[in-house]
C-alpha cells in the first residue's frame, strides 16, 4: 500500500489507524486486536489498521448500501459468512467504512477494483488473511463440508472423513 500525504492524513484521522517510522526509538503502542500491517521499507514507514469488523458488500451480496458482517475464526485466521450470492461485483470492507477495503488484488487499500462473481446461490464465503495476497473462497452450502465414512474398514465408527471443496467433490484416505 502506498500512501501519499493526503491519504496519510485521511487515514490518520480514523480510529484504529497507527503509524510509525521503522528504526525510530519510539515504539508504536496499539491495543490488543487484529491488525493489517503495512510496511513501506523504501520510506521506512509502518502502518497498522485495526480490523474491528469485516463485511461483504456489493451487488453480489444485495447492494452497496449495507454490508453483511463476517465472523472471525482466530484458529484459522479466516473471516466467514454464509450468504445468498448473485452475479455481480463486491468488496470486503474493514470497520464498516470505505477508507479500507480488500480489493481484487488481494490487498487492503482505499479504493481498488472490485471483485466479480458469476455465482448464484447460498455460499459460505471465506477471506483468509493469514497470507498475502489474501484469498477468497466460495463454498456452496448445498454440499456438506465433511462426509463421514463408517464401514467395516473402521468398525463402523465415524472417524474416517472426506473433506469437501464446497463444490460436491470430496477427498480423504483411510488406513
Amino acid at each position: 500500500l502506498s500512501l501519499d500525504k493526503k491519504d496519510m492524513q485521511a487515514f490518520a484521522d480514523k480510529a484504529g489507524f497507527y503509524s510509525g517510522t521503522v528504526g525510530s526509538s519510539d515504539n508504536i503502542v496499539v491495543p490488543s486486536g487484529i491488525y493489517v500491517i503495512m510496511l513501506n521499507k523504501k520510506l521506512n514507514k509502518i502502518n497498522l489498521v485495526e480490523i474491528k469488523s469485516l463485511g461483504a458488500i456489493g451487488t453480489a451480496f444485495g447492494g452497496w448500501d449495507k454490508e453483511i458482517p463476517m465472523t472471525w475464526d482466530k484458529e484459522t485466521n479466516v473471516f466467514t459468512v454464509v450468504a445468498d450470492v448473485v452475479p455481480g461485483e463486491y468488496k470486503f470492507r474493514l470497520n464498516d467504512d470505505w477508507t479500507f477495503s480488500i480489493d481484487n488484488t488481494g490487498g487492503v487499500n482505499g479504493g481498488g477494483a472490485n471483485y466479480e462473481t458469476a455465482l448464484s446461490g447460498n455460499y459460505k464465503v471465506s477471506v483468509d488473511m493469514s497470507k498475502h495476497p489474501y484469498t477468497v473462497k466460495f463454498a456452496n452450502t448445498s454440499f456438506p463440508e465433511v462426509l463421514y465414512v463408517p464401514g467395516s474398514h473402521n468398525d463402523w465408527s465415524f472417524t474416517t472423513t472426506l473433506q469437501g471443496d464446497g463444490n460436491g467433490r470430496y477427498e480423504g484416505f483411510t488406513d
